[in-house]
C-alpha cells in the first residue's frame, strides 16, 4: 500500500463514504483535469478477471457431470475448458489417416452436398487437414471450419456451428444460411477417457420453422470421438452407422494444437 493511502487510513475522523473517496484518490495519479488509474490497481483487476474466467466452467464442461469431466485427460480438459474468441480462433493442424465410405455412404455424402458438403466425399482419401474454431455472436455458437486436402483437387471445406441450446444443451448445424439447413442435437459423454459427441435427433430448419425428423428418416447414428494421443496430438474420429445399411462413413484424423489462448 502506498504512503498516500496509509496517511488516509490514519485519519480517524473521516466517515465511511469520505474514507472510500480519499482511498480512491490516493490510488489515483494525475491532475484533476486528467486522472489515470493506478497501474498497480489495473494489474490486480486484470489478474482477478483472469482468475475468475479460468475457474468458470466452459459450455462443454457444463454438459458433463463433475466426475465425467475429471475423467478426461488434462490436455482434453484444457482444450475444451475455454472458449475461442471471434477474432482469436483456436487452430489445429494435422492429417487424415483414413477415410472409408460404403456405397450407401457415398450416396449420402453426395446428397448432403446440397447443404454444403458436411460429410467426407472421397473413399480412401488421406492428406493434410486443419480445423479452426471461433465464436460467432450472430450465430450464437462456435463456428467449426474443417479443411481437408484432396490430391489433384481443391480442398474440401466443411462449415458448421455448434450451438449450446436445444433439448440436450448442444446441437450442430450445417447449411447455406444461419437458419436454413439441417442439424442434429448432440449428447456429450466420456467413454474410456475420450470425449464423445453422439447424435440424438436430426432436424430440418427453414427460418423459424424447425421440424424434427422421425428416426426412420435419419441418416444414422453419428459419433465423433475426441481422444488424446500424446503430447498435443489428439484423434478426431467420425463414424456414421445406419441400422439397416450398416457402417456408412468412417474418417480418422490426427491433429495437434497450434495455438494457445492466453488473455
Amino acid at each position: 500500500m502506498g504512503q498516500a493511502a496509509q496517511r488516509v487510513l490514519k485519519q480517524p475522523s473521516l466517515s465511511q463514504p469520505r474514507l472510500r473517496k480519499r482511498l480512491d484518490d490516493a490510488f489515483t495519479v494525475g491532475t484533476a483535469v486528467k486522472r489515470e488509474p493506478c497501474p498497480t490497481r489495473i494489474a490486480v483487476q486484470r489478474a482477478v478477471l483472469r482468475h475468475n474466467r479460468a475457474n468458470l466452467p466452459g459450455p462443454f464442461q457444463k454438459l458433463l457431470s463433475p466426475a465425467s469431466w475429471r475423467a478426461l485427460p488434462p490436455e482434453v480438459r484444457a482444450r475444451f475448458a475455454t472458449e475461442p474468441g471471434e477474432q482469436k480462433p483456436k487452430l489445429y493442424a494435422g492429417r487424415v489417416i483414413e477415410t472409408r465410405l460404403s456405397f450407401a455412404g457415398r450416396l449420402l455424402a453426395r446428397l448432403a452436398g446440397i447443404i454444403g458438403t458436411p460429410l467426407p466425399e472421397t473413399d480412401g482419401a488421406t492428406g493434410p487437414a486443419s480445423v479452426s474454431v471461433a465464436n460467432n455472436a450472430k450465430l450464437k455458437g462456435q463456428i467449426w471450419t474443417r479443411v481437408y486436402g484432396r490430391a489433384g483437387q481443391f480442398p474440401q471445406v466443411v462449415h458448421s456451428v455448434k450451438r449450446f441450446q436445444g433439448p440436450t444443451g448442444l446441437e450442430e448445424f450445417v447449411g447455406p444460411g444461419a437458419t436454413w439447413g439441417i442439424g442434429m442435437t448432440l449428447r456429450l459423454t466420456v467413454e474410456d477417457g475420450a470425449l464423445v459427441f453422439r447424435s440424438n435427433r436430426y432436424f430440418v430448419q427453414a427460418g423459424h420453422l424447425r421440424i424434427t425428423l422421425p428416426k426412420w428418416l435419419s441418416p444414422g447414428e453419428m459419433a465423433i470421438t475426441h481422444r488424446q494421443v500424446k503430447g498435443s496430438e489428439f484423434q478426431f474420429l467420425l463414424e456414421l452407422d445406419h441400422p439397416v445399411f450398416g457402417p456408412l462413413i468412417r474418417q480418422d484424423c490426427r491433429f495437434t494444437d497450434t495455438t494457445t489462448n492466453k488473455e
